[in-house]
């Protein structure tokens, strides 16, 4: 429920990343297979590259773990997300596994670094973009 309510998110402002010259890249804990159906769902058309074993998530330093997962913030952030429409779908990949959002610039270049510390904790678009209208 929560990546998709995050990939909805990116997957509308499509056109304000497309202003800024930037792209929306997603990186997943689940298998190539699972892509069409996660596409199907969120109608995220962007690139996706799966990441089983979790390399990438540990080195952008991405906390895992069920009391994240499960612990009362992240019930909370269900709540506020079902209020907003979101609903919960068949899970794929580790779902106790927390995501993040990092914007890097061409020459490895990190403008914005979010870690979650809970499902559903994203940070606000608006955050997210800010750093690519700067100079």
């Amino acid at each position: 429920m929560f990546a998709h309510q995050q990939v909805t998110q990116l997957r509308d402002a499509h056109d304000r990343l497309d202003a800024a010259g930037a792209r929306s890249v997603l990186v997943g804990r689940g298998t190539p297979d699972m892509v069409p159906s996660f596409r199907d769902k969120t109608g995220y058309t962007c690139e996706v590259f799966c990441d089983p074993s979790g390399s990438a998530y540990r080195a952008a330093e991405m906390k895992s773990g069920w009391l994240r997962t499960l612990g009362p913030r992240a019930i909370l952030a269900g709540l506020r997300a079902v209020r907003q429409g979101a609903r919960q779908t068949r899970a794929q990949g580790n779902v106790a596994q927390q995501g993040g959002v990092l914007v890097i610039r061409p020459v490895e270049r990190l403008l914005f670094w979010y870690t979650s510390r809970y499902a559903g904790d994203h940070p606000a678009l608006d955050d997210v973009l800010a750093p690519l209208v700067r100079p």
